[in-house]
């Protein structure tokens, strides 16, 4: 069984694509470079985010995480293969909380809610908080308690549901590129252009 929350404020969407559920939250910049690769030239078909991201997932897996630029998180629910993916972008704009009980898996934008649920226990965790207090950090994938862990930036959680009970698989994605390929002047000013038209939500010039 899986339960998930929000108590985002950030708009929730939710749609059925055919073989998925979708529940997505934040912006995708890249939208029109997704439908060249998802759709059919002649298909000029308005497609919502939640749709997109479905058919990506049918054609790349959970390797579609790599396709997609902005800030946002967004989860999908495979009932055929009861298998639920967990997404958080490149910068991790939006946490995605989680809590692993058995065979219940909880999940939230916002860690309240899941501190709300009687099945978590509120047992602090003396590692993150002896780390806080001697670097002011802790790890991005804990929290302050034991049971609960948060999502890394740039990463995808699957969890599947097979007769032998809950499996847990997390892979992180890193971007590709050489250091030397990246620092060369004209690919330099092309990938801060690209970075800066990524975060303007409005079709507005930029200059460097």
């Amino acid at each position: 069984a899986f339960a998930g929350l929000s108590a985002s404020p950030i708009l929730d969407i939710k749609q059925e694509n055919n073989d998925y559920l979708v529940i997505f939250s934040g912006n995708v910049s890249n939208t029109s470079d997704l439908k060249r690769n998802l759709l059919k030239e002649e298909d000029n078909s308005e497609l919502s985010i939640t749709n997109l991201i479905g058919l990506a997932y049918r054609k790349w897996g959970v390797d579609c995480v790599k396709e997609f630029k902005g800030n946002y998180a967004f989860i999908i629910w495979d009932p055929k293969d009861k298998k639920i993916l967990l997404v958080s972008d490149a910068f991790a704009s939006l946490p995605i909380f989680f809590s692993l009980r058995g065979e219940l898996l909880f999940f939230s934008t916002n860690i309240n809610s899941l501190l709300k649920i009687k099945e978590i226990k509120k047992t602090l965790d003396n590692q993150s908080l002896a780390a806080f207090i001697q670097m002011e950090n802790i790890s991005y994938e804990d929290t302050f308690y034991k049971e609960i862990k948060c999502l890394p930036s740039f990463s995808a959680l699957e969890v599947s549901h097979k007769d032998k009970g809950i499996k847990l698989v997390k892979k992180k994605f890193f971007l590709e590129a050489k250091a030397e390929e990246i620092f060369e002047p004209s690919k330099l000013r092309k990938l801060l252009e690209t970075s800066i038209k990524n975060k303007i939500t409005r079709n507005e010039k930029i200059g460097l």
